[in-house]
């Protein structure tokens, strides 16, 4: 896992996926597949912190909805132009993905 939600100043992930994203099920994380527009995040409960990873691909969904992971999950999903600016989502695709740098480029 590559890419997290960092709000900007004192927001905290949680307050941030609350305003910015939409909560969805289990199933409705399951389902979603829109890799291009619209992101299926994952807040993770770590016990001493959180985590708000960005499932950018198919496999980063898959690793996200593992059954043998057993820490609490909420799912949501949110636009590319609302996580750009508060992620290293576009770093991590710049190093990492020829296509995925295609696809960020041209909807900047």
């Amino acid at each position: 896992m590559g890419a997290y939600v960092n709000p900007k100043g004192s927001e905290t992930k949680e307050s941030w996926l609350a305003a910015n994203a939409q909560c969805l099920s289990v199933r409705e994380a399951r389902d979603h597949n829109d890799f291009e527009n619209e992101f299926l995040i994952v807040l993770l409960d770590n016990g001493s912190f959180s985590a708000a990873g960005i499932a950018y691909s198919k496999e980063e969904k898959e690793v996200f909805l593992d059954p043998t992971d057993s820490r609490p999950k909420k799912f949501y999903k949110a636009s590319k132009e609302k996580l750009l600016p508060i992620s290293e989502l576009q770093r991590y695709f710049l190093e990492n993905s020829q296509s995925l740098k295609t696809n960020l480029l041209s909807s900047s």
